[in-house]
């Protein structure tokens, strides 16, 4: 799988400043109809109850916030893999020569 993460973060952004608020699930009147992002907005889901609760699962704990955090430990960790690849080297070479003596 090839993710764009650019991408990925714009439309995290850009959630979050849509839905400034914390999601979660309701089942109200209806099992598993409604998932929101904050108190005004919604969107109603119909279906099996146990499809649609587990989906509402996945959209609440995958909120913008969730997102945009992974994203962020995702790149220091690149980050921290980036610098240590151009310091083992050195380091392997620096290792090797005191062997040598």
């Amino acid at each position: 799988m090839n993710l764009n993460l650019k991408v990925l973060r714009d439309v995290a952004e850009s959630a979050q400043r849509a839905t400034d608020g914390e999601w979660g699930i309701e089942c109200g009147d209806y099992p598993g109809h409604l998932i929101y992002p904050d108190e005004g907005t919604f969107c109603e889901c119909f279906g099996e109850t146990d499809v649609i609760n587990a989906v509402a699962v996945h959209i609440e704990s995958a909120s913008p916030a969730v997102v945009l955090h992974l994203l962020d430990r995702l790149e220091r960790a690149e980050q921290k893999l980036a610098e240590r690849d151009t310091v083992y080297p050195s380091l392997m070479t620096q290792v090797g020569k005191e062997k040598k003596t």
